[in-house]
């Protein structure tokens, strides 16, 4: 009785080894597939305040820009996100963190910056879910 007791708990031991280096050899796939695109894989995202393009004819669609304490958006290279956009001002609009809180500001730009399809004058409060505009790219704002 022993013996079964032993030979049960080997064969169940391999199963659990062979599991793991299964998964294991997923997850390395997965990862050179990831570098030879140029993606981040899922797990490694950690949950921050970013903007994923929506809609852009310069930009790809899904393309993930993660915000920093201040994050300009315009049509100069020195900008965090520099948009070859003719609709889209040199120094367009920044993201700011403030208190915990993330504004975006419109830089007096020519074409505006749109928040959920309204123009802003003055800094508003970013939600998880808000649509931003500037020229012809749009973006979500995701945490």
């Amino acid at each position: 009785m022993l013996s079964l007791l032993q030979i049960g708990l080997k064969v169940f031991f391999l199963i659990l080894i062979y599991l793991f280096l299964f998964v294991l050899v997923r997850l390395i796939a997965k990862d050179l597939v990831a570098a030879r695109t140029g993606e981040t894989p899922k797990r490694m995202i950690k949950k921050s305040p970013r903007l994923v393009i929506l809609e852009s004819p310069v930009e790809k669609v899904g393309r993930t820009f993660p915000l920093a304490q201040k994050f300009t958006i315009g049509r100069a290279p020195e900008n965090n996100l520099f948009l070859k956009d003719v609709f889209i001002s040199k120094q367009h609009s920044v993201i700011r963190e403030d208190n915990g809180k993330i504004f975006l500001h419109d830089l007096e730009s020519s074409n505006g910056t749109f928040l959920n399809g309204e123009r802003i004058k003055k800094p508003r409060e970013l939600k998880v879910g808000d649509k931003i505009q500037v020229g012809q790219t749009t973006f979500e704002f995701v945490e």
